[in-house]
């Protein structure tokens, strides 16, 4: 039987092993294009294309308590790029990310009864993900 803990799916932004992650899904991490497009002339001849776009994105949702939100926020206002990377050592072994990275912007500020999450974008420019 194979167990699953969250405890074992870091991420490192910048060096830095986030924290304070929000309940559900914490972390996502996408290539931004298919891998192949597909064009079909008016006699049926199927060609296809293989993109060339490496850029990927990382999404983190944290608690508006996380220690992080400060280091991310110092992120998104920087002209620096970063390393960022997904790590996940459970029975699929995940590594995705890059060295090419940078905030898109910062997240959203709510604030209500209860205890708010924020989403944070990073964009990839290196995008690669290995799953084993």
């Amino acid at each position: 039987m194979e167990t699953y803990d969250p405890r074992q799916v870091k991420l490192v932004v910048a060096g830095r092993i986030l924290t304070g992650f929000a309940s559900n899904t914490f972390v996502t991490s996408e290539k931004e294009s298919n891998n192949y497009s597909s064009h079909v002339g008016a006699q049926g001849v199927v060609s296809r294309t293989r993109s060339a776009d490496p850029r990927g994105t990382i999404s983190v949702t944290i608690k508006q308590t996380s220690p992080d939100v400060g280091f991310l926020n110092g992120l998104a206002k920087s002209t620096d790029l970063f390393q960022a990377e997904v790590i996940d050592r459970n029975t699929n072994k995940v590594n995705a990310g890059g060295n090419e990275c940078w905030i898109e912007k910062p997240a959203s500020i709510e604030r209500g009864n209860e205890e708010q999450e924020q989403q944070w974008n990073i964009r990839v420019a290196d995008y690669d993900q290995e799953i084993n």
